[in-house]
Order: structure tokens, then sequence, then C-alpha cells
């Protein structure tokens, strides 16, 4: 805790202590750069002084501020737009809009003018453009598996869009819409995650080094932000494929002061699935399943100086079946899971250079089982009905404040959220109408927590750049607190190449127990409590990076150490009524390190990347594997993944990804012998009956068989009269290889051997989608 209180107490003077010349000020402009043709702010342009060699970036407001000479000449410029060259005017504090036309890939960008966040280690940027082009096995492009094939983000299971960031779990990824944390992020199977492309500005994947204004997670941070709206015209989309339907929408609501955008997405699956299952047993087992993605935002633009911004998501997933069997017996079942999001901001840019946000936001996750068995022809007189309900939501007020000065930024933030965890409420009742409620098991949590970050991006030279400061949290119910210093170096060599270095400490009070299930989220978040301590990590990273003519070329190594993590005690599950802290074991320890290799191209009729990730990760538990370490279910020790896109005209194009991982570790039994069925044998005392026991080797011993394939889509657009055409088909596992997806063991002439299951052969996919 010293050390800790003397890197506070150097970040909180470092500002305050710089020479007074870093702060001069001969002309500051401030603005914003947008897109011409929407007016869509643009996150990350780069507005650049070649006389000075001076540069910045904007931020997600697409908001810059620069200190420039009298009449300089500015260069702005963004990816897959037209360079603009501006003459800056001779005005102190005046307030720009500069306006970039789409259409022209830029190459090179000088180093000094990069965007900062560009400077830190593990971050990963897609272009959105380019996200929507790469194949997919439902033939939507999906944001998830996009990231999947990056160096240093791990799938899971086969097929689906969940991944794992340098051997952590899920819920160590922090999930942000517009700042706002979502929990579950896929649909069924996990083979949709719930983001629509087209309501999405960017998205950034930080793997390790967080910006001190993140918390809360140990692995990674995902920041989606979302289109205001187009504020020039509106614009409309439909699309149908394999998988669902979409409807999207943007545009000017009140002139030059409101704009918005809506997104409806729905899946096809339960149009046919019901009626077929009906059909086919003659109305006696009915199968349905299906959900929806509601995504909108509206933005007001009271005056040049003042920004009010509203979002809402709603999502929901529901799986239906009702089977009736030969003795009238009636079984139904109705398993509903989403999430429900909302948030109101108010960003205000101020003469002297401020810009504060302050706002409130709202999210929750639920999941409810409920299931009604009954006899048929008795009216309900027999009837038994249970439920089975978990969720976590929160409610979060936050406000912050960025200030560019000549060559420093600062940012400070605080925010205070009130969290409700109910991880398991199991209800029942029957024996007739009379019958009285039987509660099994239900509890309620609720959780304060107060979280506050500094940080500061300090330019020291034309070659050396600092990011420094720290995330603090305070739970109020367990009295804990945690301060996180995160420190991040950049040092600019000769002929665009950099050396980058960092150090991030994380703690995460939110916990997830999670079954390993494939396909539904079986899972309980629950705090952190006296008895389950904080999950922490260090993470220490060093990469070398260089751009050469257009190609990135990057190396990263990374070293993290995690402590107090949690696990299932074996044979427990999410539907057991014992208390969830009974049963897991705690204070648990993994550890992460590998070498990540990229090589990646966004510019050009040819783009893509090559990524390669050596790496091993490991878990360590007392009361597991007999206290010894084992491998981490998905911690595959090589990764390469190939992406490729081809602009073949302006009306088609080509993708292609291919991936190669070792196999991950499962646990799998080594021996069978005979045991008496216990069970059996109290009430039959002289007739024992054995059952086959199984003896298990050690958690996670078994390496499962390699994985690769390769993935193709074309994608047709055509201009039409009214609107634009677009119509893609792709093909999954092109050679149809073989995957594991579970291992299963079978007795066949006395003798039992290992088989492999494979879910997904090659798979044909289509969409169509009209724009007007």
């Amino acid at each position: 805790m010293k050390a800790n209180r003397i890197i506070i107490t150097f970040l909180l003077v470092l500002p305050i202590v710089f020479p007074t010349h870093l702060f001069a000020q001969n002309h500051t402009l401030q603005g914003f750069v947008r897109d011409a043709t929407t007016d869509e702010p643009l996150i990350g342009a780069t507005v650049f002084q070649p006389a000075s060699q001076k540069g910045t970036s904007t931020d997600n407001n697409g908001y810059f501020r620069l200190t420039t000479s009298a009449k300089a000449t500015l260069e702005i410029s963004f990816i897959g737009y037209q360079k603009l060259l501006f003459a800056n005017p001779a005005q102190n504090d005046s307030l720009v809009n500069l306006y970039l036309a789409p259409g022209l890939s830029i190459g090179e960008v000088k180093i000094e003018a990069k965007h900062t966040e560009e400077r830190v280690t593990g971050l990963v940027e897609i272009p959105i453009d380019l996200l929507k082009k790469l194949p997919t096995m439902t033939g939507e492009p999906d944001l998830m598996k996009s990231f999947q094939l990056m160096p240093g983000v791990k799938m899971g299971d086969e097929g689906t869009s969940v991944f794992y960031v340098r051997g952590g779990t899920p819920d160590q990824n922090l999930i942000l819409m517009d700042d706002v944390p979502l929990y579950y992020v896929n649909h069924i199977g996990g083979f949709l995650s719930v983001f629509d492309m087209n309501t999405i500005k960017k998205a950034t994947l930080y793997k390790g080094d967080f910006p001190p204004r993140f918390g809360g997670r140990l692995s990674s941070v995902l920041d989606i932000r979302l289109k205001d709206g187009n504020v020039n015209q509106s614009k409309h989309e439909i699309g149908v494929g394999t998988l669902s339907s979409k409807y999207f929408v943007e545009g000017p609501i009140l002139k030059n002061k409101l704009s918005g955008m809506f997104s409806l997405r729905r899946c096809n699956l339960d149009l046919f699935m019901r009626p077929l299952t009906e059909m086919n047993s003659s109305g006696n087992d009915v199968r349905s399943y299906s959900f929806y993605d509601l995504t909108a935002k509206a933005t007001y633009t009271k005056d040049a100086r003042n920004k009010f911004s509203f979002m809402a998501y709603s999502g929901r997933d529901k799986l239906f079946f009702k089977e009736k069997f030969a003795d009238n017996y009636l079984d139904k079942m109705n398993n509903r899971w989403g999430n429900r999001i909302g948030s109101a901001k108010w960003t205000h840019f101020s003469k002297n250079s401020w810009v504060a946000t302050s706002g409130v936001s709202y999210s929750r996750f639920f999941r409810l089982i409920s299931t009604i068995e009954k006899e048929a022809s008795q009216n309900d007189a027999n009837k038994t009905v249970g439920s089975f309900g978990s969720s976590i939501q929160d409610l979060s007020i936050f406000s912050s404040v960025n200030r560019p000065f000549n060559k420093l930024d600062l940012r400070l933030g605080l925010s205070s959220t009130f969290h409700q965890f109910t991880p398991t409420a199991i209800k029942s009742s029957g024996g007739g109408n009379s019958s009285e409620e039987d509660t099994l098991f239900i509890n309620r949590l609720h959780e304060t927590e107060l979280s506050g970050y500094l940080e500061t991006d300090w330019d020291i030279s034309k070659k050396l750049h600092i990011s420094s400061g720290f995330f603090a949290m305070y739970w109020l119910g367990i009295d804990h607190a945690s301060i996180d210093p995160r420190l991040s170096v950049n040092y600019s060599l000769p002929n665009e190449t950099a050396i980058k270095a960092s150090y991030s400490k994380n703690h995460q009070y939110i916990h997830l127990l999670a079954n390993n299930s494939a396909g539904l989220p079986n899972d309980l978040w629950v705090p952190s409590t006296s008895s389950i301590q904080p999950e922490k990590s260090d993470q220490i990273a060093l990469a070398l990076s260089r751009n050469v003519n257009g190609i990135d070329f990057s190396i990263e190594t990374y070293y993290k150490k995690m402590l107090n993590l949690i696990y299932y005690k074996p044979g427990f599950t999410v539907f057991n009524t014992l208390n969830w802290q009974d049963a897991i074991e705690k204070a648990g320890e993994g550890t992460s390190k590998g070498i990540e290799l990229l090589i990646q191209k966004n510019t050009g009729k040819q783009r893509g990347w090559i990524g390669y990730t050596l790496s091993k990760d490991t878990r360590q538990f007392e009361a597991l594997n007999d206290g010894r370490v084992f491998p981490f279910k998905y911690g595959r020790l090589h990764e390469v993944n190939v992406v490729y896109n081809l602009e073949i005209s302006s009306k088609v194009s080509f993708s292609a990804n291919w991936i190669f991982a070792s196999g991950n570790y499962i646990t799998l039994a080594t021996q069978t012998f005979p045991a008496i069925d216990f069970d059996y044998f109290r009430d039959n005392y002289f007739d024992k009956t054995f059952v086959d026991a199984h003896n298990y080797g050690g958690v996670n011993y078994y390496k499962t068989a390699s994985y690769h394939r390769l993935d193709i889509g074309l994608n047709f657009k055509k201009q039409l009269k009214k609107g634009e055409r677009n119509f893609y088909f792709g093909i999954y596992n092109l050679y149809n290889r073989m995957n594991p997806y579970y291992y299963y063991f079978k007795s066949s002439g006395g003798s039992r051997k290992l088989y492999q299951f494979s879910l997904f052969p090659i798979m044909p996919s289509v969409s169509f989608t009209y724009k007007w």
C-alpha cells in the first residue's frame, strides 16, 4: 500500500510540476472532424501541422485541440477518406468543423501524428468496412468473431463468438456500448453476437494496457462506439440472411439539431421451426427458438458547445418446447435471457478547451426458465410449476473531464454504481389449486461501488511519449478498496519504428460462475464478499512496431499473473440449491505468457493481416488436481490467423480467412472399474448392483486435436436507380475439416474407445441487403 501511495502522489503532482513552457499557447484551434456525407464525428482522425511536425487526433466526440502557428496549413486525414488541407485562421479559441469526403484510402501517416492510443501495447482495431466483408458461418458480419482472428484473442468452442484474451475468461472482458457495460453478448450457441454492425462507428479492443479510465476487469476492454445518426439525410437498409433479418434507419429528426439511428434484428428460425415440429409430431412435440436485438440512439446538438445523447439497447433470446406424452402428460419449458441497457449523456466543449461529460446509465442481464408439468386432462388439478431465475443490474452516475494542453492531455473521472445481484432464485409449486409456493432458494445482494481515475498523456519530446495514471475503486459493502496504477512508454526510432512498454494492475469485484456449457448462458454473476476476495492481475508487456510502405509489423511479448480466481467445485452447477459461496473453489492462481506477431495492411485494394500467437496459460487451486498446476481449458499453445480482402472491382470483393490452432485441454477419465451402486444397495441389502466408476488422470490433462478451417466470401454490390443492392455468398469450412466439438467413450466388443464428435461440416451461407 505504501508503494501505491507513492505512485498516486507522483501521478497527482506530475501535471502540476511540468515546466510552464509546456502550456504556452500561441494559437489554439478547436473543432471537430466529420464525415462530409453524414456529418458523423470521426474518431481517431489525424490533425497534423507539417511545418512544426506537431499533430493530434480526435477523441470519441470527433473533437480535437491543437496549438499551432498563426495561419499555418494543417493536414487532416483518416483511413478511407480523402486528405484535407486546411488554412488555419488567425483566431484564438476558434471552434471549426472540418469535413472529410469518403472514397480514398490514404497511405502513410507520420508517426508524430498518430492517434495517442496507437502508442500503447495490446491495442487492436479493425476498420468497420473490412469487418462487414469477412466471411462468417451465418452470412452476417460479426464483431466478436472478427476479433477472434487477432493475435492474443482465442476462440472458445467452434462456431461461438465468445473470446478469451491472454489466458483470461469471458467475464474478465469488459464490453462497453457507449460506456455502458453489457454482461452477455451472444445469442444461442454463441453463433452470433448481439451487435448489428450497421450501428457501430468504431470498436477498439485493449488486450492488457488499459487506459486508466477503464477498470473492473482483468483481461480486456472492448470499447464500442455507436453512430450518432446521419444529420444530412435519411438512409435505410433491410437485410435477410441465413439466420436473421434486420432493418436499419438513420437520419435527421430536427434539422441541424436532432439526429438518430434505429436498428431491429430478428431471428428467422422460429418462423419455420415451430410449425414444422408441430406438423411432424401432430402437435405433440413443439419446439421454437427466436431472438431479437433493438438498438436506438438520438443525438441533440443544442449549440456548437453542448451535445446531448440518448442510447438504448434491448435484446432477448427465447427457447421454447412443449411435449405431450401418450399418458396425456404435458411438459412445457420456456427459457428466456437478455440485456436491457440505456444511457443519457451531456457533453460540454468549453472555450478554454475542457471537455466535460456527465450522465446516467442502466444495465441489466436476466435469465428466467419456467416449466409446467401436468396431466393434460386434469384441468390443472395436478400441475407443477417451477422457475429458475438469475440477474444482475447496475445503475450508474458518472462525470468526466478532459483537458488537452500543448503537450499534455489530462483526464479525470468519477462514478458511482449501485449493483443488484440475484445469483439464484428457484421457486416451485404443485399439488393442485390450493398448493402453496415452495421457495427452495432465493438470494439477492446489493452493493455500492465508487470509482475514479486520473489519466495523463504526455509528449515529452518528438520521440518520447508517456501515458500514466491510475484507476481506483471502493466497494462499500465489503469495505474493500483498490488502486490500480498504469504506465505506458512509447519511444520512436527512425524509419517509423517504435518501442513500447507497459505495466498494468487490475482488480475485478464481479465474477462469473461458468459451467462451460455449449450454448445456453447457464452462468451466475456474483460479487466479491467477505469470503471471496476480488480477483487481481499484474501484466507487463514489451512491443516493437514498424510501418513499411503502409504495412504495419509488430511483435509483442507479455506476462500476466492472476490471483484470487474462483472455480466451480466438481459436480456443482447453477441448479444446486447450495449457497453459491459454498459451491466454489477460491484463491486460485493463473499465469499467462506469450509472444504475438502481427503483419497488417489496412489500406489499398488488398487488405488484411497475418497473426501468430505462442502462449502458455495455466491455473492452480489447492483443492483441485492435488494442488498441481494444470492447463487452462482454452490455453492453445499455437494459433495462426490469416485474413485477406480483395476489392476486385467497385462492384465485387472477395474475402477469406484461414485459422489454425493447437488443441485445447479437457478432462477425461483414464480408467473405469466396477463399484457398488449404493443408491440401489440401500433398498436391496441382499442384491448388490455394480456400475462403472471413473478414474480421472488430472484436470485438463488431455489435449484435443488441432483445429483448422478455411472460410471464403464474395460480396456483390450493384447501384440501382433508387438505392443499392448487396448480395453475399460465403462458404464456412471450405475443405470440410472435421474439427472436434466434444469427445465421448463408447464400448464395443469388450473394448472401450474414445470418439470425436464434429458439429460443423462445410456450410454455405447467403444474405441480401438493400439500401436506399
